[in-house]
């Protein structure tokens, strides 16, 4: 489709070769995609077909450099493998329903569907170490937020986590929630891939990982603060700005599983509870994370 582009005079030329060779012969995984745009976001089909092109037409550096990686996927099935027996090993009821690598357009890196399929978006996490990123100017977004093809087991680690977990209880908090579910996948991941998933796209951001480790009881407090408000808005697909990271939320949810391990008499049992996770306030209570800074 890409290249046939290329033979397009127009906008409905290209629309009708976007839609004959790509759209139209859609995986199950890709479907799923275009449902939760619809569903979600409030996107008609139309308006998926002008996004596909405006990223196009605004990353085509970008999207040139990547391709070679995107088309490496199927030689990383043995290093995927080999992590889904390191996930069974830790956590023998796992689950593993069927993953689809898709390009999207530059929306959504991963999702995992509960007790359905995965989707993986290329364009974020199969890329290549020398992506061509001057296309998005000064603003690092993009390059603070991919991961290379040879990473992509990482990333397929951590939304595997997702699969597994339960959804909340009705009237959870809503900050807490969201930050044990992350911290979770982020901890089970970096647990079976040695740590290596543990900085980057598929766990902590760098800066964030960078400024938690330097300011962690600070962190902590204003998170006890906003968790009692219900504000999730400084932790999570926040702006990130020169005072306070995006996405603090990773960082503080990884810190309190890795304590709620350790003080597990059983390691195992101690997995199950953390990718279960089904009572939030005594999860924290358990870990006892909150000593550490008296």
């Amino acid at each position: 489709m890409h290249d046939k582009l290329s033979g397009g005079n127009s906008r409905e030329d290209s629309l009708a070769i976007l839609r004959e060779h790509y759209l139209d012969k859609a995986s199950k995984g890709l479907k799923k995609y275009f449902e939760v745009e619809k569903t979600e976001n409030g996107r008609d089909m139309e308006a998926i077909e002008h996004a596909y092109l405006n990223v196009l037409a605004s990353y085509p550096k970008y999207l040139s450099s990547i391709r070679e990686a995107t088309l490496n996927i199927n030689n990383m099935r043995p290093k995927i493998l080999n992590t889904f027996l390191r996930l069974k090993e830790v956590y023998p009821d796992f689950k593993f329903p069927d993953a689809y690598f898709c390009m999207g357009f530059m929306n959504m890196g991963a999702r995992s569907f509960i007790g359905s399929e995965m989707y993986i978006g290329v364009e974020f996490f199969a890329t290549s170490k020398n992506a061509n990123y001057e296309e998005v100017g000064n603003d690092n977004w993009l390059e603070s937020n991919v991961v290379p093809v040879e990473s992509t087991y990482q990333v397929l680690a951590h939304e595997y986590t997702h699969g597994q977990q339960k959804l909340p209880p009705r009237g959870s908090n809503s900050l807490l929630t969201l930050t044990l579910l992350e911290g979770s996948a982020v901890f089970t991941a970096s647990l079976v891939t040695n740590g290596e998933s543990l900085i980057g796209g598929a766990g902590v951001n760098k800066r964030a990982f960078s400024y938690g480790e330097t300011y962690e009881e600070e962190i902590w407090e204003k998170f006890k603060k906003d968790m009692k408000e219900g504000n999730d808005s400084n932790w999570f697909y926040n702006a990130e700005t020169e005072d306070f990271p995006k996405d603090m939320g990773y960082y503080v949810g990884y810190k309190i599983c890795p304590a709620y391990y350790q003080n597990a008499v059983d390691k195992k049992q101690a997995i199950q509870e953390i990718v279960e996770l089904n009572n939030y306030d005594t999860f924290i209570e358990v870990s006892k994370y909150e000593d550490k800074f008296r």
